[in-house]
């Protein structure tokens, strides 16, 4: 890494690349200094490329989908955090980020959503205020199978909720987590069933209790 030019360009070693997946705010329009911030603390001093379909933009900018050092995708984390929108003409991960972003939407994630409108919530979510089990859980579950922290929801037009995880084996792996049953205990506890897992959930502590097996 060399610099950053904007929230999606970044000049590296072997030239400057344009990332692949993502469109971010240019210079001039409405929060271009915010996305090109965000970008600067993800990309760190070393990066992954992986092609897409072209290799080149118009300007002759090197395309890529881009990672941090740990793997995780900076296309995907722009878009998941509201500071860009995704590519939808062509490329590989072209519908997982399209779904991300339409999850940033509903969410009013980030600088560019924030006003634009309401968070979806699962029933768990509705159910128990601004905490929800399930998401914490498949948060943790993630996080333990991919060394990842980096986590995002959507709910799919049949009511589904669905994560998202980018972690070091690359672009998002996801699970549909509508099936999970969930049981509030009181105190800020819950019991969730994962049809493989159970586990208690509590509100104040990071890392669930597992129940079984």
């Amino acid at each position: 890494m060399t610099g950053i030019v904007d929230g999606d360009t970044i000049d590296t070693s072997i030239g400057r690349v344009r990332f692949f997946g993502v469109d971010a705010p240019e210079r001039g329009e409405q929060c271009f200094t915010e996305a090109t911030e965000f970008t600067r603390s993800l990309v760190g001093n070393q990066i992954r490329l992986e092609d897409g379909p072209r290799l080149e933009d118009s300007f002759g900018r090197r395309l890529a989908y881009v990672y941090d050092a740990s793997g995780n995708s900076i296309d995907v984390q722009l878009i998941a955090g509201g500071c860009a929108t995704a590519w939808t003409r062509d490329g590989q991960y072209r519908d997982v980020l399209v779904g991300l972003e339409d999850s940033a939407r509903s969410n009013s994630a980030g600088y560019l959503w924030s006003a634009t409108g309401k968070a979806s919530m699962s029933d768990a979510e509705s159910q128990t205020g601004s905490f929800n089990p399930v998401e914490h859980l498949a948060d943790f579950i993630f996080s333990r199978e991919l060394a990842t922290t980096h986590v995002f929801g959507l709910t799919t037009p049949d009511g589904d909720e669905v994560y998202f995880a980018s972690g070091r084996l690359g672009m998002p792996t996801r699970r549909n987590t509508s099936a999970w049953l969930v049981e509030e205990l009181g105190h800020g506890a819950w019991i969730v069933e994962t049809n493989g897992e159970i586990f208690t959930v509590y509100d104040s502590v990071k890392v669930p209790t597992r129940l079984w097996p």
